[in-house]
This record gives structure tokens, C-alpha cells and sequence, in this order.
């Protein structure tokens, strides 16, 4: 009577953990049922992946509760082999390559979640790095855009604006293959993490105000480009027209210096004429020179 009452207590609480068994594993294989469905989509979305690494830390004390469980009914299969007969399908075997498999399938699906969080990782610092890199040449594009809005006029100085000339070129011409490179890169990062939606947004967004604020500096550099050269050629013309008027009043004041007192000798005096109407039809000469010595030259 007591070994009945044994063996029936035995059974009983084998039926009891039979059925904790298959609950547990009937609610994990749901489980990772829905979740390799999540994870057979080429781009998984960053909340889904968020979700399903949460779903591990709950499903795992589900995974360990399975393993536990496994081997006691295994070895109450083999004490009582009448235990098959109550239940067939709780076979030793059974039982032991239901463990094996959820667990093999619990493992894989917890590694691609971990190889799917990575990549969004690391999909998200790209874009995170891409964004600074962009910020840099926005910032920098509109302090150029305030200079040249805000700039002097041209130097009177020839040598002053060639430098100038050389500055603006090689400001402006220095960025052009940066920036390209740096969009080139971000759409790159848009194909890469379309699953990011504010994100991709963002470089969008920000891709778009990079391409108008070089186009404005653009713009703004080849008016001043084309100012500076203008100022060039006149300020040149003005250096070279001054240089020949100094040149010609040093000559000038000489000869008047040298001019003698008024002759009283006719054929003296009409050679002092003579000399007087040359001075005379140099300076009507070289008067252009002084009436507008910056205007353009011919």
C-alpha cells in the first residue's frame, strides 16, 4: 500500500511537472516563433530590435526553467519506465531533444539580435559621425557667407588684392572635394540605415542646407571674385598711370628749373618759345593722367 501511494505520488508530481514543462516550452517556441519572424526582415527596425533584446532577458528565465525540468522528468523516465505509459509522448528521448532544440534555437536567435543591435550600433554612430562632419562645413560655410556679405571694399594696393584674390580662391576651392566626399558618404549612410527614420531624416535635412549654403557662398564668391579683379586692373592702371605722371613731373620740374630769365634777343626769344610751347603740349598731354588717373584702361 505505501509503495502504491509512493508510485502515485510520483506520477502525480510528474504530471505536474510535465505540464510546467510543456507550458514553458509551448510559450518560448510562440515566442521564437514571432521573433524569427521580426528578425527575417532584411532591416529589422531599431524599437523591434529594442524589443526582442528585452524579450531575451525575459524568455531566458523561461529557456532555464526548461533545463531544469528536462533532466528530472528524463530520470523519473528512467526510475518508472510506466511513466510512458501515462503520458507516451514524455519519453526520456523526447523530452531530452525538445531541450536541445530550444535551446539551440533560443541561442541563434539571441545571437542575431545581439549581431542586429551591433550593426544598428554601429549604423547609428556612422550617421552620428557623418551629422558632425556635415555640422563642420554648414558652420563654416556661413562664416564665410558673413565675410564676404560683410567684406571691405577692394584695396587701392595691387599686391593687397592679389592676396586677397588668392585667399578667396583657395578658401573656397579647398572645400569643394571635401564636401562632395562628405555627401558621397552620407547617402551612402541614408542606404545603410534606412531603418532609422529621424535619422535619416536629419542627414537629409542636413545634406540639403549644406548643398544651398554652398551654393549661397558660391554665389557671393564669384561677385567679390569678379569685384576683386576688377579692382585689380584699375588699381594696376592707377599704379601705372601715377608712376608715369611722377616720372614726368620730376622731368618737368628740371626743365623749369632750368629755364632762363625772358631773352631780348628775338632768335632767343623764339627759341624759349619754342621750348615753352613743347612744355605746354606735354602737359596737355599727360592732363588725362591727372583728371582721372583710376579709370579703366583701354
Amino acid at each position: 500500500m505505501f509503495r502504491q501511494w509512493c508510485s502515485n505520488a510520483i506520477k502525480k508530481e510528474a504530471l505536474s511537472l510535465v505540464q510546467q514543462f510543456y507550458n514553458s516550452h509551448n510559450r518560448l517556441v510562440d515566442w521564437m516563433l514571432g521573433a524569427e519572424g521580426q528578425l527575417s526582415v532584411a532591416e529589422p527596425r531599431e524599437d523591434n530590435i529594442q524589443r526582442l533584446e528585452q524579450d531575451i532577458q525575459e524568455f531566458r528565465p523561461v529557456l532555464e526553467n526548461i533545463n531544469l525540468i528536462g533532466p528530472v522528468l528524463e530520470n523519473i523516465n528512467l526510475i518508472d519506465p510506466q511513466f510512458c505509459q501515462i503520458s507516451p509522448r514524455e519519453g526520456a528521448s523526447t523530452i531530452k531533444g525538445l531541450v536541445t532544440r530550444d535551446n539551440r534555437r533560443f541561442d541563434a536567435i539571441a545571437e542575431q539580435i545581439q549581431r542586429k543591435a551591433e550593426r544598428i550600433h554601429l549604423s547609428k554612430q556612422r550617421s552620428m559621425e557623418v551629422i558632425g562632419d556635415i555640422d563642420e562645413f554648414l558652420d563654416w560655410f556661413r562664416e564665410v557667407e558673413a565675410q564676404l556679405r560683410e567684406a571691405e571694399p577692394p584695396s587701392a594696393d595691387p599686391d593687397v588684392i592679389r592676396v586677397q584674390l588668392k585667399e578667396l580662391a583657395s578658401a573656397v576651392g579647398s572645400q569643394k572635394s571635401p564636401v562632395r566626399d562628405v555627401i558621397s558618404t552620407a547617402k551612402k549612410v541614408l542606404r545603410e540605415s534606412a531603418q532609422h527614420e529621424d535619422t535619416s531624416s536629419t542627414i537629409r535635412k542636413k545634406i540639403e542646407d549644406l548643398r544651398e549654403n554652398m551654393e549661397t557662398v558660391s554665389s557671393l564668391s564669384r561677385d567679390r571674385l569678379e569685384i576683386l579683379k576688377q579692382a585689380l586692373a584699375l588699381a594696376e592702371h592707377f599704379l601705372e598711370c601715377n608712376t608715369e605722371l611722377s616720372t614726368w613731373l620730376d622731368e618737368m620740374e628740371r626743365h623749369v628749373s632750368m629755364l632762363a630769365m625772358p631773352a631780348l634777343r628775338p632768335d632767343l626769344i623764339a627759341q624759349q618759345q619754342d621750348k615753352n610751347e613743347l612744355l605746354v603740349q606735354s602737359i596737355t598731354e599727360h592732363k588725362p593722367l591727372v583728371d582721372k588717373p583710376g579709370q579703366s584702361p583701354p
